[in-house]
């Protein structure tokens, strides 16, 4: 997560996530998580893991989100929107934008990418900005800075319904999404039980699990009901620090390794 609203803000906020201490990120610690954690292991779940399959370089850098139609990956950089082939070849690159673009999303031929000011000490400057996902030309926007405090950072698409969820500056904020309906009218607002490091910047829902899968900007993911209770968390770890999520097929997402400088291809196992 970074802010935009300057360019001297956008080079002290990369600084502090370029050197951001990865015993930080990594661990996810809190009374809450462990809490996930112990319930889990109580009924006997096991933890889940990311094995990766295979990937290719990412070579724009800066990568904040990703999303696929199945025949393209689509890689959001905080001020560039890319896209690429599934061998990694770079087929286009956006014109170069104003403000912060975490996750983004696949739906119906466009590209939608949670946008932000991302002001430490808060904003209410947050939108939606709608790509064509063949130009990635910019087609439209959605303000939806009253629902939003800090930075919107993921976004997922699901039963007619958009969800945002809010990254922020700390790991001491329960995780918080939003549901859309396809005009970006808020229909509700979700507080849940773990405190993703730095809050949420990625997750989209994976139709084979019937579950949404969400990334933190650590290691710590996990899947969660529809109905996004607490209750249904199953925690897990990938073997890097992650952010965005995308569905691909049954059995493989796609996830931004942006320390690692790829796209990669991954399964969740138990």
């Amino acid at each position: 997560m970074k802010s935009v609203a300057s360019d001297t803000t956008r080079r002290v906020m990369g600084v502090l996530l370029a050197f951001v201490s990865p015993a930080h990120l990594a661990l996810g610690s809190s009374p809450e998580n462990d809490a996930v954690r112990k319930t889990a292991t109580n009924r006997k779940a096991k933890p889940l893991k990311l094995e990766i399959l295979r990937s290719f370089p990412e070579t724009v850098g800066g990568q904040q989100g990703i999303a696929t139609d199945g025949k393209h990956v689509y890689v959001q950089a905080t001020l560039y929107l890319s896209k690429y082939d599934m061998t990694g070849k770079l087929l286009a690159k956006s014109a170069k934008a104003r403000w912060h673009h975490g996750g983004i999303c696949h739906h119906d031929g466009k590209i939608y990418a949670a946008v932000s000011e991302c002001a430490k000490a808060g904003t209410r400057k947050h939108w939606v900005f709608v790509y064509d996902a063949k130009t990635l030309e910019r087609l439209a926007e959605h303000d939806v800075g009253a629902k939003f405090e800090v930075c919107a950072g993921g976004i997922a698409y699901y039963d007619g319904h958009f969800y945002v969820a809010e990254s922020y500056w700390d790991n001491d904020h329960d995780d918080y999404v939003v549901q859309f309906d396809a005009e970006f009218k808020p229909v509700r607002s979700f507080k849940i039980g773990f405190k993703c490091p730095y809050g949420i910047q990625g997750l989209d829902y994976l139709p084979s699990t019937k579950r949404f899968v969400v990334n933190s900007h650590g290691k710590d993911f996990y899947l969660i009901d529809p109905s996004l209770d607490s209750k249904t968390i199953q925690p897990g770890r990938a073997p890097f620090e992650l952010q965005d999520v995308a569905y691909l097929n049954p059995t493989t997402v796609v996830v931004n390794d942006r320390d690692g400088k790829r796209v990669v291809f991954a399964r969740i196992a138990e």
